[in-house]
């Protein structure tokens, strides 16, 4: 395979360390738009023949997630596109196994996603957990590499001190940690940078999954299990980037909105007590026509949709302003604005409430999605998405799987995921309120326990 002439290391740095935290701020870094028109995916199958730690079922089950954690971020970039045509964000993806590598045709190829044990300079080794790097020139083309090995603390000692210093293993990392460092990479290569607090402390728990990342961006390590999705936040952060025409080409289209944002990104309600949420902007002056109304969407954590007109100045200056208080649902919510037929870029907002344990609530559609894949009206992934975001929401405390071998490994983690039928039972026990929380997540707690259920 040609190599292209690579220009910027992106990396996930391991972070050791954890201290409490109180108020920070966060910075969202955009690169700008990475991939031109619909773009296609090699995914490079690891030498497992000559790994002394990668069988040929543990690679192809690397080569199925990579598939999917790629397809996720093509899912949840067309899930945004109501009503509208969702071929602006499709990705193209080609398997290349190894008997295909060597004849294989590469120049179709933009963006490669390759595997390596670890990295070849030894002062990268344990620090690098991936890298991203881009070709040279507006090419659109990227390199993404990802290091399998799993990676522990060892111990050694002499006559007067003992050591604790990181190692690699001879077997490969959890799949969940292998899947979520490639959907991290991913995002450098559509164009985003990482998405970190300026208290070290906050970025630590993020790093080690004590508290739940915002992004799929935050720089995480190889302790985080169940962490790290794409979320509401990394959609709409590439939406903004590459705009409404997504990886197709622009359109000489007139601009309408000159600003749309929102007074702050987080509102929190006083116990008892309410708060005013607004958001405003500014019309074109070309674009403007006196009378007409902005319409606003509001689409709640729930992804329940709201409309409202808002009279616009002859200055083309709106605003709209709503009371939210604690009968309203806690969480992200998504905003956006509509004037002559033309959609303004998406913003997001969240509302917590203050004194309480915002995260304690489960929302409808998770217990919507338990219900529907216990009726088999939906598949099995959708499933885990609702109990990932359980998780992330830190209403579900999952454990750490137990310490496997390679070949356990394999076993509980086929390709597709199988889950015992009793769990469905259970499933539809919870989702009618006939069995507690508690019991319902005991089980799933047992299942990720085990290795039955990756999460």
């Amino acid at each position: 395979m040609k190599k292209p002439i690579l220009g910027i290391v992106l990396a996930s740095i391991v972070l050791f360390s954890f201290q409490s935290a109180f108020a920070y701020t966060v910075t969202y870094e955009k690169w700008g738009p990475k991939i031109k028109d619909i773009s296609t995916v090699c995914i490079i199958e690891p030498d497992y023949p000559n790994s002394k730690i990668l069988s040929e079922t543990f690679a192809k089950r690397i080569m199925d997630e990579t598939r999917i954690s790629v397809n996720e971020w093509q899912v949840q970039l067309q899930s945004f596109e109501r009503g509208r045509d969702k071929s602006m964000w499709i990705i193209e993806q080609i398997p290349i196994s190894l008997e295909e590598q060597k004849e294989f045709d590469y120049n179709q190829c933009h963006i490669f996603i390759k595997f390596k044990e670890r990295p070849e300079s030894q002062d990268e080794w344990y620090k690098l957990l991936a890298k991203t790097e881009y070709e040279l020139g507006d090419t659109g083309r990227s390199d993404i590499t990802i290091y399998y090995t799993s990676i522990k603390f060892c111990r050694t000692e002499d006559k007067d001190w003992v050591y604790f210093d990181p190692c690699y293993e001879d077997f490969p990392r959890l799949m969940q940690q292998i899947k979520s460092v490639i959907k991290h990479e991913f995002g450098h290569a559509l164009g985003l940078g990482h998405y970190s607090s300026d208290n070290l402390d906050v970025s630590i728990g993020w790093a080690r999954g004590t508290v739940p990342a915002p992004s799929i961006m935050a720089v995480f390590s190889h302790q985080n299990l169940n962490e790290n999705i794409i979320t509401v936040k990394d959609v709409v952060a590439v939406r903004s980037m590459y705009g409404e025409n997504g990886f197709l080409p622009d359109k000489e289209e007139q601009i309408v909105f000159d600003s749309f944002q929102s007074s702050s990104e987080v509102y929190v309600i006083p116990k008892g007590g309410f708060t005013v949420a607004s958001v405003d902007g500014l019309i074109n002056k070309d674009m403007y026509i006196s009378g007409l109304q902005v319409q606003i969407t509001i689409i709640d954590p729930n992804q329940s949709v709201e409309t409202r007109e808002v009279r616009v100045s002859s200055d083309g200056v709106f605003n709209f302003q709503t009371v939210v208080d604690e009968s309203i649902v806690n969480g992200t919510y998504t905003v956006f604005a509509n004037y002559r037929d033309k959609k303004s870029h998406e913003i997001t907002v969240d509302i917590q409430y203050e004194g309480e344990d915002v995260q304690s609530k489960i929302p409808q559609w998770v217990k919507n999605s338990v219900k529907w894949w216990a009726e088999d009206k939906i598949n099995e992934h959708d499933f885990i998405l609702g109990i990932q975001h359980l998780i992330r929401q830190g209403i579900l405390n999952p454990p750490s799987p137990e310490n496997q071998t390679v070949e356990d490994y394999e076993e509980n983690q086929p390709l597709g995921v199988k889950i015992p039928n009793y769990v469905k039972q259970n499933a539809l026990w919870w989702s009618q309120d006939k069995i507690t929380d508690d019991e319902f997540f005991d089980g799933v707690r047992y299942l990720i326990k085990k290795g039955i259920l990756v999460i």
